[in-house]
């Protein structure tokens, strides 16, 4: 991204992304630790500007929630997100039926959950692609859950209509455990800032292993970012990592690159 765009340039520009629909949804796959094989995909929302290049999601997706723009830029990735899913589905069952059925994380942030067009959208979404809401994750950054009240009652409403929800990046927020105690969820995802450190520094296996024996205990799948070599997936395997994210699997794919991978059986 280029320096000195200021933000109202940078606002301008992504009014007219969303308008030409220039923000990119990549796929990220996750593999199931204890079979080796992909179950499930984190849906991630990229921009590249025709002038300016790449513009990292930590720069666009903040000016998103601050303008409103998250609501349709998400409705915009979570249809993306569900008719990819189905094309992945078949493509996994011409190949290995007996599978069961892959999964699909998508972020959803605070201002998208206390939309009103929200639920309504995401379940004629759901009708029109015929995927299961059990397919489905609902992924919340952990320092985006700020206001228990409004965002309970959205992720409630979600849970009953069969959606699986997800915390993400736990461990980075200041309130983790307590988002465990106010918000059911029923996946947790461990931050790559432990996963990376855990051979360097004792406390952060240490840290892992507490967060997967509390999970557990909690009837909740766990899933480990960052994992980049062999030797962390045998690891969080052994110690009951559900399932892994990060390069040494994949790195984030256009929908093709990921259609010609379940081609080839992985």
């Amino acid at each position: 991204m280029a320096k000195g765009v200021d933000k109202m340039r940078l606002e301008s520009h992504l009014y007219q992304a969303l308008k030409n629909n220039d923000i990119n949804i990549m796929y990220q796959p996750m593999m199931d630790l204890n079979n080796q094989y992909w179950v499930g995909f984190e849906a991630l929302s990229r921009w590249t500007h025709s002038k300016l290049g790449v513009i990292p999601p930590d720069v666009f997706i903040p000016l998103a929630e601050e303008t409103g723009f998250i609501v349709e830029m998400g409705m915009i990735a979570f249809e993306t997100a569900c008719q990819s899913l189905l094309d992945f589905q078949q493509q996994r069952d011409l190949a290995y039926p007996d599978r069961k059925k892959m999964f699909m994380s998508i972020n959803v942030s605070a201002r998208q959950l206390t939309s009103k067009t929200f639920l309504p959208s995401i379940k004629d979404i759901m009708a029109r692609y015929a995927v299961s809401p059990k397919q489905i994750k609902i992924e919340i950054t952990e320092s985006l859950v700020v206001d228990y009240a409004r965002v309970k009652t959205g992720l409630d409403q979600c849970r009953k209509m069969g959606f699986s929800l997800s915390l993400d990046d736990f461990g980075t927020g200041y309130s983790g455990f307590q988002h465990l105690l106010e918000l059911d969820f029923q996946t947790l995802k461990i931050d790559q800032a432990f996963t990376r450190t855990m051979f360097e520094n004792q406390r952060s296996l240490t840290l892992i292993e507490v967060v997967i024996d509390m999970a557990k205990r909690l009837n909740m799948e766990i899933v480990a970012e960052g994992i980049e070599t062999e030797r962390d997936n045998q690891i969080l395997t052994k110690i009951g990592v559900d399932y892994g994210q990060g390069y040494l699997y994949a790195r984030p794919m256009p929908k093709s690159h990921i259609i010609k991978q379940l081609k080839q059986g992985i």
